[in-house]
């Protein structure tokens, strides 16, 4: 927040005065994401080399949102999906490439979605390399997931509003992709834009950033805090 923020507004301990409200904020500390430790970290070197695609179900609106999720810079686009039909994805995917957004792989779960003739076709079609891992692999992966967190949270925190939830999406990818990340040094618009080599490097197996992942591990959680399950969460007593 203080990073969408600085840029409009400023006075002295803004950022430990926005600090203290979120604490304070009920609906934020409900919604947030907790930290659950460190994960594998996945090595790229240039911008779209590797982009996942994943999807938000928020079915007690019938809806979904299908995330593209680039590796490098982690800048992410989407759409609002109303089924998971195939021809859905591969129009979706089609639509970045008339974008110029080519992605050289695309790493996806083997849900039906995305398994299925009409993307193998159109990787075929277009030189898109599709890797497909299982659901556990996929969103196991620490980048992916947070992403799609972030994503969430946004959505859902901006829910009550009166806008459309088609624009509250494509607003909360709009605040998502012109967010601050300490890993990259910089927004993820700007990070798509640089020429410095900076985001390569920090990207690389032996960069800052790789040293922060290790392997899983689950959260533990205090008795009387208050935290939102996901409906297929695996909790254990």
């Amino acid at each position: 927040m203080y990073y969408a923020m600085k840029f409009d507004y400023y006075w002295p301990g803004i950022k430990e005065d926005i600090g203290k409200m979120i604490k304070r904020c009920e609906e934020c500390q409900i919604y947030n994401r907790k930290r659950s430790g460190g994960c594998d970290f996945v090595a790229t070197s240039r911008y779209l080399e590797k982009v996942a695609l994943d999807l938000i179900d928020f079915r007690d609106k019938g809806k979904y949102v299908l995330v593209a999720i680039d590796y490098h810079t982690r800048i992410a686009w989407g759409c609002v999906l109303y089924d998971k039909k195939r021809s859905s994805v591969a129009q979706f995917i089609e639509n970045l490439c008339i974008n110029g957004r080519r992605p050289e792989e695309i790493i996806t779960d083997n849900g039906r979605e995305f398994d299925n003739v009409d993307l193998k076709d159109l990787c075929r079609k277009l030189d898109i390399t599709h890797n497909k891992v299982s659901v556990e692999s996929h969103r196991s992966n620490g980048r992916v997931e947070r992403v799609l967190g972030t994503l969430r949270e946004l959505i859902l925190k901006m829910s009550k509003e009166t806008a459309s939830f088609e624009d509250i999406v494509m607003e909360s990818f709009k605040i998502y992709n012109n967010s601050y990340h300490e890993g990259i040094r910089s927004t993820f618009n700007e990070a798509v834009k640089d020429n410095t080599r900076k985001v390569m490097i920090l990207n690389g197996p032996e960069g800052d950033y790789s040293k922060r992942f290790v392997r899983r591990y689950r959260e533990r959680f205090i008795e009387g805090q208050r935290v939102r399950i996901a409906k297929k969460e695996n909790i254990k007593g």
